[in-house]
C-alpha cells in the first residue's frame, strides 16, 4: 500500500475555479496543494478529479499515488481541531 493518507476519490473535487479539494462533509473542504480550509459558494460547480488531473498531481509531488478507488495524500493540518 502506498504512503500517504487514503482518501477515497470521490471526495476529491475540482472547483470552477481550477482548485483541487477534499470534501470532507458538512461543506468543509480542504485545499490539496496548501492544507487550508476553502469556502465554497453554494452556487459553485464541482466535479471529480479525472485521471489526467490526478497523474499531474502525482508528478507535481502534491500526492503521493492514487488508484482505481483511492487517493494517497500527504498528511495536512487537521480542519477538525479547535
Amino acid at each position: 500500500m502506498p504512503d500517504g493518507v487514503p482518501v477515497s476519490r470521490h471526495f476529491i473535487l475540482v472547483t470552477q475555479k481550477g482548485n483541487c479539494v477534499i470534501d470532507w462533509g458538512n461543506n468543509i473542504y480542504q485545499d490539496i496543494y496548501t492544507g487550508e480550509k476553502v469556502v465554497l459558494e453554494e452556487k459553485e460547480f464541482t466535479y471529480v478529479v479525472k485521471d489526467s488531473e490526478l497523474m499531474m498531481l502525482k508528478q507535481y509531488g502534491i500526492i503521493n499515488d492514487f488508484d482505481q478507488f483511492t487517493v494517497y495524500v500527504y498528511p495536512m493540518q487537521d480542519l477538525f481541531e479547535p
